[in-house]
């Protein structure tokens, strides 16, 4: 047997210090031309696919699902195939080349440590530290990992948490991402995204409509978000060790700190809510909580937060991420000679991206900046309180009070007609 080329996991262009194998294309004594993909290695930040310098032979040093450490051999490439001798076989008949087994530092080192001879592992390959682990407790789990105390709590309660969750199982991907991302951060893996809102034209909008927040962007902030978060339903969710849980109601927190110290008030299912009841149900928490009154169900169960500082002339903050949330939106103060004032949404980097963080920012501000008033309104539709955007579900009546731009009828690919307001058919 002569050995054509080793098959190393790459170091160029990679920053982490493992990645998996997340696909292999080819199995032990496949035959293989020059060029040929063998395997997919996921990184941090990007799969890297390995191909063949030669024509010969394939065998494997990795499976699929493993973490592979840089450097380490993963394919070679001989020039005859390898034939794994069975007991069984007719040995004078048949000429055959036993393949020896490889072994990981760690493997050889725990098999030392618990006395296990090689000759135990003679049906494979390759055997690494998992491998040796599975062969001492053939119960465990290979796939178990290191989670902190809060999210060792989460598992536990899983039975509760589905019943509030959708739980789905973390990406490979992302768990590349964390680990990179963990051996440079010291704290918790959160970024920050700002954007400006311009409130030249929203500015006698809200004056007019609201009858209890009059000049406060809050009630209108709170309406959108929920809203939107019905199609950003990541930053509607939580990090849970190796999983992330979607939740299935939208609750909108409100945090306040006036006389009774830092509370989070909540709206229950605040995506259902119009205008005027989002401006009702909020006025009705804070004054419970001014009052003393509020109870354990007007404090828990918020599934993300926003946090409004504009009253106190902060410019900028970087609010703190409640629990068992993904993010947490940020409200300054308006800047009256620039008609704007800032949001700021903090976000856990183990659940989402950037990408995603900043095209919801960026929505919910046009959906702000959306609403205005027309010079020309005399021509308000009568009868309409059934028609609905059917992106985001605001009635013709809602907009109308905000003395919106109104609806457009569309076409859909469907043929059927439907009604789309002008926040989302900005948006499309």
């Amino acid at each position: 047997m002569k050995v054509l080329e080793n098959i190393y996991v790459p170091k160029e262009g990679v920053s982490d210090e493992f990645v998996t194998v997340v696909k292999l294309y080819v199995k032990d004594g496949d035959k293989v031309k020059k060029g040929d993909i063998l395997a997919d290695l996921e990184t941090s930040k990007t799969v890297v696919s390995i191909e063949s310098q030669s024509e010969g032979y394939v065998k494997l040093y990795c499976k699929e699902a493993e973490d592979i450490k840089i450097n380490s051999l993963i394919v070679q490439i001989i020039d005859t195939p390898q034939i794994k001798a069975e007991e069984n076989i007719d040995k004078g008949t048949l000429s055959i080349e036993k393949v020896d087994t490889l072994f990981s530092k760690k493997a050889l080192k725990l098999m030392e440590e618990n006395s296990i001879p090689k000759e135990k592992f003679t049906t494979k390959d390759f055997v690494n530290e998992d491998d040796v682990l599975n062969f001492l407790n053939p119960q465990r789990d290979s796939k178990d990992k290191k989670i902190s105390a809060n999210e060792e709590k989460f598992a536990k309660n899983i039975e509760i948490d589905e019943q509030i969750f959708e739980i789905e199982p973390l990406s490979n991907y992302k768990k590349r991402e964390i680990e990179y991302l963990s051996d440079i951060q010291t704290g918790d893996l959160n970024s920050v995204l700002n954007i400006a809102v311009n409130t030249e034209n929203i500015d006698k909008t809200v004056k007019n409509s609201f009858e209890i927040f009059e000049g406060s962007y809050l009630p209108l902030i709170v309406y959108e978000a929920s809203r939107l978060l019905k199609k950003y339903k990541i930053l509607n969710s939580c990090f849970l060790g190796d999983k992330i849980g979607y939740y299935k109601h939208i609750n909108m927190g409100i945090a306040v700190d006036m006389d009774d110290g830092l509370k989070v008030l909540t709206l229950k299912d605040s995506d259902t809510l119009d205008m005027k009841s989002t401006e009702k149900r909020l006025y009705e928490l804070i004054e419970k909580y001014l009052d003393r009154k509020l109870e354990i169900d007007d404090i828990s169960g918020s599934t993300f937060t926003i946090t409004d500082l504009s009253s106190y002339g902060i410019d900028f903050f970087t609010p703190l991420i409640n629990a068992r949330q993904s993010a947490i939106l940020g409200v300054s103060k308006v800047d009256e000679k620039l008609d704007r004032f800032y949001l700021t949404l903090v976000f856990d980097h183990r659940v989402t991206e950037g990408k995603t963080a900043g095209n919801f920012l960026q929505e919910l501000k046009n959906r702000l900046e959306s609403y205005y008033i027309e010079a020309d309104n005399s021509k308000k539709a009568k009868n309409s309180e059934d028609i609905k955007c059917y992106k985001c579900y605001k009635s013709l009546k809602e907009d109308r009070e905000l003395e919106g731009p109104g609806f457009v009828k569309i076409i859909d690919h469907q043929g059927d007609e439907k009604y789309i307001c002008q926040v989302c058919l900005r948006g499309l």
